[in-house]
């Protein structure tokens, strides 16, 4: 911990693998030691930015824990979750991400505010992927969890409440811009349209044209033979 705050990220990884493996020989895999071992571990790894060292140890941690309490709600595996789906998101691993999330919704059922937090997560995470109407959904439902919970002058409802103004601009933007480019296509359609007739038009006169200059020179030739 001293070596993190002073900044020594790689010298406080190799003292918490250290301190893990003291921890796994004096109280076995399924301690609470251990848990909280690889969790801070899979932390210092995210400092530096090693996503994919921090997923690995993230996903220890949530493993033994699961031995050792099982599936049943519990804020630290909650917490777990969401710091998980945080490093998978970071990586680009979006669908990873959202199951995470989705796991720790359903972990949080007896804590609101963290079911709150996590559907936020879901609607930050689905405008990156340019969701926005599911986005918007989940947004909203994160803002009625806390305007019942905390009431609609809270900090925390009224930041949500912002949200959910952003992500409907959102939604109306992309509506306006699908809008835009349907137009588009129909006006592209209709001159398609036009100069294609305007050119089966001028066909039919050349044809007719040159049947006439045809009918006209035979009428000629047939005068000389006379």
């Amino acid at each position: 911990t001293c070596l993190f705050r002073e900044g020594d990220v790689e010298s406080a990884i190799v003292h918490q693998r250290r301190a893990i493996t003291i921890y796994e020989r004096l109280h076995g895999f399924d301690s609470s030691y251990v848990v909280q071992g690889y969790d801070h571990l899979a932390t210092l790894y995210h400092q530096k930015y090693e996503h994919d060292m921090g997923i690995v140890f993230g996903l220890k941690s949530i493993y033994y824990q699961k031995i050792m309490c099982g599936s049943f709600g519990s804020s630290t595996l909650t917490t777990g979750y969401i710091k998980l789906g945080s490093m998978y998101q970071e990586a680009q691993h979006f669908k990873s991400a959202v199951h995470c999330y989705k796991e720790a919704i359903q972990l949080s059922s007896d804590n609101p505010l963290d079911r709150a937090h996590c559907f936020h997560l879901l609607a930050v995470l689905s405008s990156v992927t340019r969701q926005h109407k599911v986005a918007l959904e989940y947004e909203q439902r994160g803002y009625k969890i806390l305007k019942g919970l905390l009431g609609p002058d809270s900090p925390r409802t009224k930041q949500a409440f912002a949200w959910v103004k952003k992500f409907t601009q959102n939604v109306v933007v992309t509506i306006k811009a699908i809008q835009d480019l349907q137009e588009e296509k129909r006006r592209e359609k209709a001159l398609e349209d036009l100069l294609r007739s305007d050119k089966s038009k001028n066909k039919k006169k050349q044809d007719k044209s040159g049947a006439k200059k045809k009918n006209q020179e035979s009428k000629g030739s047939k005068k000389k033979k006379k």
